[in-house]
């Protein structure tokens, strides 16, 4: 868990020195405040990456040359600084001091999920980001499923250069067919492993959140399921040319989810699909959890958007009883009751300034 943020210059938060709780943290203030800013700072550190966009120069305050972030991250038997500057348009992260060559570095050290007002096109949207949302959780309970999945994009990628350029020999092709196939087979099984090892932990989230629906959860691989997929990728060249890239494999692999056996999407409200996702991560949480006795950060914004108060309040009990570490924002602190959970901390955030403060 990450116990102390400092940061300058990062959107519009100005500065920052604070020390954050192990437990419940509620960040609050009014719309445009710097309370999304604040969560996405901690996701930075975790990922390498924002959650908001893929342009880190955005990152840095209007009008200023660079933004820095540090972190210090709480392990299992020491304390490790993470940190992120963005400056002359050149973008640093270092873990304990030294520059890291690869983002999972910063995700093996300190697993952080958001979850935000947008998490609902968890559903609603392709199968993009389910696949996000799963091989992120898929990640950090297979030790092997990193390297197989970088292998597999670096043959995907060559793979669509050769087709989008239509100069290729079949030699060329088989060799990066062969690549695809070998890491897309190991992506392919630890992903139906790590599902069917997390549907104890669906069922029961499913059961406190959405107990009026019965949801399924299941694996799309991406290709016809009754076809071996090296036939696929021979068998599919053609077409791949044709439209310059490849169609088929696990990179189009999907999560299924349907409510009483219909598309979730099609039958259950917006409010309802949040808390799919919110039973989705929390079910992926819970198996990191047992499976490599990490803690994993929670980032949750704006939680009460499309929630009932009955709903809210239930969620709220469930992470405060079974999670760690759990950052929400919210415009009215009082609407969420979070009053009545005794480890929370709390922070105001006006001006692009950050400050602790308490209920009274």
């Amino acid at each position: 868990m990450i116990v102390t943020l400092r940061l300058e210059h990062f959107r519009n938060l100005t500065k920052a020195d604070v020390e954050l709780g192990s437990g419940l943290n509620l960040i609050h203030g009014l719309n445009g405040s710097g309370k999304t800013s604040l969560l996405e700072a901690i996701y930075l550190l975790g990922n390498g990456k924002s959650f908001r966009t893929s342009r880190l120069e955005t990152l840095v305050t209007q009008g200023q040359r660079s933004s820095n972030v540090f972190g210090t991250i709480k392990e299992p038997h020491a304390l490790s600084g993470v940190g992120f500057q963005r400056m002359n348009g050149a973008t640093t992260f270092k873990l304990r001091g030294q520059k890291i060559g690869k983002r999972s570095e910063l995700a093996q050290v300190f697993p952080t999920v958001a979850i935000t007002p947008n998490s609902h096109e968890f559903l609603e949207v392709g199968p993009q980001i389910r696949r996000k949302y799963f091989d992120w959780g898929v990640f950090h309970v297979e030790p092997s499923f990193g390297e197989a999945w970088t292998s597999y994009q670096r043959a995907l990628k060559n793979k669509n250069a050769l087709l989008s350029s239509g100069r290729f020999s079949a030699l060329e092709m088989d060799s990066w067919d062969e690549v695809l196939f070998e890491n897309g087979f190991v992506l392919e099984s630890l992903r139906v492993n790590t599902l069917q090892r997390l549907k104890e932990h669906l069922d029961y989230f499913a059961g406190l959140l959405l107990g009026e629906f019965d949801l399924e959860f299941s694996y799309s691989k991406g290709y016809p399921h009754e076809r071996d997929f090296r036939e696929v990728l021979r068998a599919s060249r053609n077409r791949d040319l044709a439209v310059g890239f490849a169609q088929y494999g696990p990179h189009k692999a999907d999560v299924i989810v349907k409510a009483n056996g219909i598309k979730a999407k099609d039958r259950i409200s917006r409010g309802q699909q949040k808390l799919i996702v919110y039973i989705f991560i929390l079910a992926q949480i819970k198996l990191i959890q047992e499976t490599t006795n990490k803690s994993v950060t929670l980032l949750l914004d704006d939680l009460a958007a499309e929630l009932d108060k009955s709903r809210l309040r239930e969620l709220l009990g469930l992470l405060d009883q079974d999670f760690t570490q759990i950052f929400i924002t919210a415009t009215d602190p009082e609407a969420l009751g979070i009053e009545h959970y005794s480890s929370a901390s709390m922070f105001h955030v006006e001006h692009g300034v950050i400050h602790s403060t308490n209920w009274n």
